[in-house]
């Protein structure tokens, strides 16, 4: 069994609220590991994927392993599981062979990575897939950035002053994580069913923009708990002017393409 959506990103613009709703949902089926990586593994371009993704996913499946009070499902799933090897086909595969998987009407999964990986990646992942649907957040790109940045600094405990125009790209990869420009004509190619929602609208008005997701995904609305509770918020950090000046220098020409894609009141709803 595969999945029949997926929400490719943006990273930093509100996956992880979103996988903590849609997993409330008693139609919607997603697995216990968020963000599986498994496509940015094979095709991800300038995420470093191969280098960290086996032990992110190793220590997603130990927290599925230790699971309090597993059903006989999940001890069935859990073993099927085990029988293959992390980040291959017959483990993507098994990630969704779980018995409530079966008796619900979707299985997705959220990796906003995804949004990242060459044009080689998502032709295969139209291929292994077919024309699913899509959900993509599109986030305001130097408040993404900067966001990303202040959470690899936290993440690995960097010293932010010493983070600059030399340095910031090596350290951060922020380029490919949200190249409006270069990935949404790409995955528009492959792709005809992409949902487009803006990163405002989970503060300014959740319940609406989870009503659109509803819509999209043919699925009943649902009364979701906790959806204006802030997931994931970023430590305060303070960054150096030569590292935000990179940010916003390499983001400023997004808004023009983003802008003349989706019109200006969109915009005022990404950030």
């Amino acid at each position: 069994m595969l999945p029949n959506f997926l929400c490719i990103g943006s990273q930093k613009a509100g996956t992880s609220w979103l996988y903590d709703m849609l997993k409330q949902h008693p139609d919607i089926w997603l697995p216990d590991i968020k963000e599986v990586h498994y496509f940015d593994y094979y095709f991800g371009e300038g995420t470093g994927a191969k280098q960290w993704a086996p032990k992110h996913i190793e220590k997603a499946m130990e927290r599925i392993r230790t699971k309090k009070n597993p059903s006989s499902s999940d001890k069935a799933y859990i073993n099927g599981l085990e029988l293959t090897k992390p980040l291959t086909k017959e483990w993507y595969s098994a990630l969704f062979n779980h018995t409530q998987a079966y008796e619900r009407a979707l299985k997705g999964e959220i990796t906003p990575e995804y949004s990242a990986i060459n044009e080689a990646g998502v032709k295969e992942i139209r291929e292994e897939l077919g024309d699913i649907k899509i959900i993509w957040l599109i986030r305001d790109p130097i408040a993404r950035a900067i966001s990303q940045t202040k959470m690899v600094i936290n993440r690995s405990k960097l010293n932010p002053a010493l983070i600059d125009e030399g340095n910031i790209d090596k350290y951060v990869r922020f380029k490919g994580r949200a190249d409006y420009i270069k990935s949404i004509p790409l995955w528009e190619k492959y792709f005809s069913d992409i949902l487009y929602l803006p990163y405002g609208d989970i503060k300014s008005r959740p319940d609406y923009l989870l009503d659109q997701l509803s819509a999209f995904l043919e699925v009943k609305s649902f009364g979701y708990k906790n959806a204006s509770k802030v997931v994931h918020k970023t430590k305060p950090v303070e960054l150096t002017a030569s590292a935000v000046q990179v940010l916003e220098s390499y983001s400023m020409p997004q808004y023009d393409f983003l802008e003349k894609k989706f019109g200006p009141e969109f915009m005022k709803r990404i950030k």
